[in-house]
């Protein structure tokens, strides 16, 4: 019978520390902003001083994956390429010459 009573005293001590709360709230956002805008410029200035560096190793990236990509599908064709020298050399030693036109 008595927590009715102090329903009032909590809702004023509620209110006075929602109160403080966004008063620090403010006052700590106020001061942080310009670390925070710091915080920022600083990212852009290293990201725009790596960029090249970044390409450049992405261009080396991509084209040390193309010269794989060509190794792995040419030299599973080797045995048949040199099969199939062998074959021309066969067959190009074996053809009767042509007559000279004499």
């Amino acid at each position: 019978m008595f927590w009715p009573l102090l329903i009032p005293i909590g809702f004023a001590v509620w209110l006075l520390t929602g109160t403080l709360a966004l008063a620090l709230a403010v006052v700590v956002g106020v001061f942080w902003l310009p670390f925070l805008l710091l915080r920022v410029l600083l990212k852009l200035l290293v990201g725009v001083v790596l960029l090249p560096f970044v390409l450049l190793a992405a261009l080396l990236a991509g084209a040390a994956a193309l010269v794989a990509i060509f190794f792995a599908v040419v030299i599973p064709l080797l045995p048949l390429a040199v099969v199939g020298l062998i074959v021309w050399a066969l067959v190009r030693l074996s053809a009767p010459s042509a007559p000279s036109p004499a």
